[in-house]
């Protein structure tokens, strides 16, 4: 399986490569099945390694007994392993609420414009709204990885989970493994 992850990376990146340097928008699209059928199998891939000691936590954290630092990383592997993997690995936040900022500021000139019968000003200010739109969709997906990362943290970790704590975590245990 591991080789098949070497081929199918190798493959992405010299496609990729290739279609960046055209900078053909059906091609990124193209290039972008590969990276997603990859996410897929490596996300079956660790889900398959975890599926038994997530079943047999679900009955150890139902039946309230002590959790060992064993069970807590696969409480986190399993349930917020993706979101906290992406913000440990992510770099570019500080630029991105910095291109927000910079179109807050151009955007503050606009608002003093009259826009009515200039189209050119419209079409910049649709092209900057677009820009704060998917910068926003990019720090938006962060957060919602760290706000993940941090309710998981504190439910299993901010002391001796309680009996009802414990119950949740099962909850959402099951929820996993049995939503796939």
């Amino acid at each position: 399986m591991g080789e098949d992850i070497s081929h199918n990376l190798g493959l992405i990146t010299e496609k990729l490569d290739e279609t960046l340097k055209r900078f053909d928008a059906k091609e990124l699209g193209e290039a972008m099945m590969p990276i997603d059928d990859l996410m897929h199998s490596i996300k079956n891939m660790v889900n398959k390694e975890l599926r038994n000691p997530a079943e047999k936590l679900v009955t150890k954290l139902k039946q309230d007994e002590d959790l060992t630092s064993e069970d807590l990383e696969i409480i986190k592997k399993w349930l917020i392993g993706d979101s906290e993997s992406y913000t440990r690995i992510e770099n570019n936040l500080i630029d991105w609420v910095a291109e927000c900022k910079r179109i807050l500021e151009i955007l503050d000139y606009y608002k003093e414009d009259s826009l009515e019968g200039n189209e050119n000003k419209l079409l910049a200010l649709g092209a900057l709204l677009t820009d704060l739109k998917f910068t926003l969709i990019d720090v938006q997906r962060y957060s919602k990885a760290m706000n993940e990362v941090d309710k998981l943290k504190s439910m299993a970790y901010g002391g001796k989970p309680t009996a009802e704590t414990k119950n949740k975590i099962a909850e959402m245990i099951q929820k996993k493994l049995y939503s796939e």
